[in-house]
């Protein structure tokens, strides 16, 4: 299919969270506990979340690895730099460990050079900006549409209307989504009237309708699709 015009989610899609969140703490561990220790960032995301629990709803990011790294200043009392600073490193550190998909670049010359026009769909604040600088896949700024600057989230279908809206098309099915949230990406982009492709993770598909049109292990697997 001659696709109208292609969309992308960011995390999970572009790049690899879970790859780029293992440098990040592997960094951490070296730098400010010592060569070959490793902190268990996972059992201490969980005994934040078993903090928060009693906290007001909506407790963003910040709050959230301000008390990891309030846990982990608990448990490794030798680290100097104190939690904020800390949090203001890791957030550094992560965009720094950020690598797109080895298929992304393959995807977007197809792109170009058929002349399709592509952004970006995702949740997220002015943040998100940070990390699509550091993979560096030369969408303009404009292609970019972010929810806490619309004030509207995925699954809403209409942040992909605005989108679409962006790209001078309308949403329909030869218009792609390609993103990894069952909830957001494919429900959103089926609610909008897109054709949705899913980002698997290794995942089997477990969440009922709609189904995704199409699945991906990786971006490689989008050419077959373009």
């Amino acid at each position: 299919m001659k696709w109208q015009a292609v969309f992308f989610d960011l995390d999970d899609t572009l790049y690899s969270r879970a790859d780029a969140f293992a440098r990040t703490t592997r960094r951490f561990s070296d730098r400010f506990v010592g060569p070959g220790i490793d902190v268990d960032f996972d059992s201490i995301q969980a005994g934040v979340v078993s903090r928060i629990k009693d906290e007001s709803k909506g407790v963003g990011q910040d709050r959230h690895w301000q008390l990891v790294f309030e846990i982990i200043k608990e448990r490794h009392p030798e680290i100097e730099p104190t939690a904020t600073e800390l949090v203001a490193w890791y957030r550094d550190e992560l965009i720094a460990q950020m690598q797109p998909d080895p298929g992304l670049q393959r995807v977007l010359d197809h792109l170009r050079s058929t002349g399709t026009p592509h952004g970006v769909i995702t949740n997220g604040d002015l943040f998100q900006l940070r990390k699509i600088d550091q993979l560096d896949i030369g969408i303009p700024r404009d292609r970019i549409v972010m929810s806490d600057v619309e004030g509207v989230r995925k699954p809403d279908p209409e942040i992909f209307a605005i989108a679409a809206e962006r790209l001078a098309v309308e949403a329909s099915p030869r218009v792609l989504m390609i993103g990894d949230n069952p909830e957001a990406d494919v429900a959103g982009a089926k609610s909008a009237g897109m054709t949705a492709a899913w980002m698997t993770l290794d995942r089997s598909w477990e969440y009922g309708e709609p189904r995704p049109d199409i699945r991906l292990s990786s971006l490689r697997d989008l050419i077959d699709h373009l």
